[in-house]
Formats: structure tokens, sequence, C-alpha cells
């Protein structure tokens, strides 16, 4: 009984840690913080987001080979520490470049750590098929709090001065996470052949993975577009301070609710059934955004696209751990990650650069909506490959 109370606890404050690190979400409230007082463009504002996901890919491929100290709990909580102080010290930036290494970079890779430690908590948890996503919602739910927070006080003259909050806050969790976290740390099961996985009887694990890969990267694009520079979109289709702030709160929820869907959806559906609906999701959004004339309809749109980005989010974890099993999981998920990776890269950036030559978002919405369908496509080919098998 008390070990499954330390257990409780120990996911507890790894999902607060993961909460705060889910800020990185809420990030485009920041852009009118940044843009007017560095003088950047919009392609630079949105490298700041692609530089963000790099990081955070890294920190996910290199934690699975870290030390256990850094690993879990503990772990979480002492990059949770690196964290709040990179918020401080982003929050004093007094130029582009200092603001890209200190929260892009800095924050961006503390959050891939915390993340991946938390996801992995979750999968060795007696419940990993209800965990797992609940985790991935609550790291989307950061954004859903820090956004709006973030665009109102800015708005009230903050400026970058608003990410103390954050820093604070995660400081605070972060402490509590080492203070209580266990002293002796638990068995890992990393033997690959423990536990068989369901592609050894369907495909092989190159094929599994790069359908999965090519699912994830190309159903992303979208989603991370949106969450990149959802303000600016919104800005350029005309709407008010109000009327973002509100937006921005949808589409966080949005991306979380999306996420927090999947814990009900593996009880009923197959991953893969999943996935299609996340990727159908994401480009009904998606025409819904290019067809809308008044920003009411934009802000509706995007938030269909965060809704089904925030699905795929917890989909491909879930259809990752089923094609490879659970003791292959964390391994070959740090692998399929960087396809978020290539989105994150691909999408801010593509977006910003595609409105600086021509004054809209129109060119960036039609080149996510093709990838998305390239998306849809994968996936039926990945469930005739699985039949075929």
């Amino acid at each position: 009984m008390r070990a499954s109370a330390e257990q409780k606890a120990e996911l507890v404050l790894a999902g607060l840690c993961c909460f705060c690190a889910g800020g990185l979400y809420g990030w485009s409230a920041l852009i009118s913080a940044i843009q007017e007082p560095f003088g950047v463009s919009t392609a630079q504002i949105g490298l700041i987001f692609s530089f963000a996901v790099l990081a955070f890919t890294a920190a996910v491929l290199v934690a699975p080979y870290l030390p256990p100290t850094l690993k879990g709990l503990s772990g979480g909580g002492i990059f949770g520490l690196c964290g709040a102080l990179l918020l401080a010290l982003s929050a004093t930036a007094s130029a582009y470049i200092y603001f890209v290494v200190t929260f892009s970079l800095g924050f961006g890779a503390v959050s891939g750590f915390i993340y991946i430690n938390t996801l992995d908590l979750a999968a060795r948890s007696q419940h990993p098929k209800l965990l797992s996503p609940i985790m991935v919602a609550t790291f989307g739910m950061g954004g859903v709090v820090f956004g709006p927070a973030w665009r109102l006080m800015i708005a009230q003259g903050w400026g970058l001065k608003a990410l103390w909050l954050l820093s604070v806050l995660l400081g605070a969790v972060s402490i509590l996470s080492i203070l209580t976290a266990r002293k002796t740390s638990e068995k890992r099961n990393d033997d690959p052949q423990a536990i068989q996985s369901q592609v050894e009887s369907t495909l092989s694990p190159t094929h599994a993975g790069v359908y999965v890969w090519l699912i994830f990267a190309l159903g992303s694009v979208g989603g991370l577009m949106v969450l990149g520079l959802a303000s600016k979109i919104l800005d350029d289709a005309g709407g008010s301070v109000a009327l973002t702030s509100i937006a921005l709160g949808c589409i966080a929820v949005g991306n979380t609710t999306g996420r927090l869907s999947v814990a009900g959806f593996n009880s009923r559906l197959n991953p893969l059934t999943t996935t299609i609906i996340a990727t159908l999701t994401t480009g009904l959004g998606l025409i819904v955004t290019a067809m809308s004339s008044h920003a009411v309809f934009v802000a509706v749109g995007l938030s269909l696209v965060a809704l089904g980005y925030g699905i795929t989010a917890s989909a491909i974890p879930s259809l990752t751990r089923q094609l490879f099993g659970e003791a292959r999981f964390f391994r070959a998920f740090a692998v399929i990650f960087t396809a978020w990776a290539a989105a994150g890269l691909l999408g801010p950036w593509m977006s910003g650069a595609i409105f600086d030559q021509t004054g809209g978002f129109g060119g960036a919405i039609l080149a996510a909506l093709t990838m998305t369908a390239g998306a849809v496509l994968t996936v039926l080919l990945l469930r005739m490959a699985i039949r075929r098998a």
C-alpha cells in the first residue's frame, strides 16, 4: 500500500513538472513582446519555436542514455530547476539572440527532458494506457494556462517579465519533486527481448518506424504552425486582443482535449483508427481556416487544428507502444519523435517565410493541408501493410 502511495505522489509531482514544461506551447502569446522591442521579422519569430522544437527533440533522444539520477522524478526536478533559471534569464533578455539561447534552446531542451521522463514514468506505471495520454494532456495543459495569462500580462505592460510567473511555479514544483523523489531507483526494464512487440508478428521494425515517422511528421506540421504562430495568424485576420486571448485559450484547450481524449479512445479503438481520426480532424480545421474571412471563424478553424494535433500527439505514443512493445517503447519513441522536430522546424519557419513573401498565411495553410493529406494517406497505407503481413 505504501509503495502505491509513493508511486501516486511521484506521478502527481511528475505531472505538475510536465504541466509547467508545457508552458512552451503557450509561447506565441509572447510574440508582441519579442517582435517589437527586438525588431525581428515574422520568419525570425517562427524560428524561435523551430529552435525550441529542435532542442526539445535532442533532449528526448539523449534522455534514454542519461544516468539514473537524471531520470524519473528526481531528474524532472533537476531539469525543472534549470528551466526555472533559464526562464528567469529569458525574462531579462535584451536581444533576440539572447532570448533564442535561453528560451528556445535552453527551456526547449528542459521541456523535452521533463516530457520524456514523465512519459517513461507513465509507461512503467500500473495503468500505462490511461496515464500516458493523461501525461501528454498535462503537458498540453500548460499552454491552456500560461498562453492566455502571458497575453493578458503583456497587454498590461509586463513584456517578457511575464515569464516570471512560470519561472517561480516551475522552481517551486521542482524543489518539491527533488525533496520527494525516492532514494532508491526502481529497476528499469530495458531488455528489448523482455516483452515481445506486435511489430515482430506484423511488420519489420524498420518499416513500421518509417510509416509512423511519416505520419507524425506530416500530421504535425499544421498543428505546430498553429501553436507557433496562432497569435500572428489571428492578428492578420483582424482579431482583437480579447478575441485573440480567448482563441489562444481555445487552441490550448483543443490541444489538451485531443491529447486527453486518447485515454478514452484506447479503451475502445485501435491506435491506428485514432490516428486516422486525428489527421482528418486536423485537415478539417485547416479547411475551415482557409475558407474563413472572419477572425471568429479563423479561431474556430485553428482550434480544430489544435484538437487534431492533440489527438495525434497522444495517439503516436500509443501506436508506437502497440507496434514495438513496452520494452522497446522508450528508445523507439525517442527516434520516432525526431519527426516532431522535422515538423516543428518546417511548420513555423515555413509559415513565417511565406507570410513575409506574400503578406498572408493562405499559402502556408494550403501547404499544411497538403501535408496533412499525406499523413492520412500514410495511415491508410500502414493499415494495408499490417493487414497483408
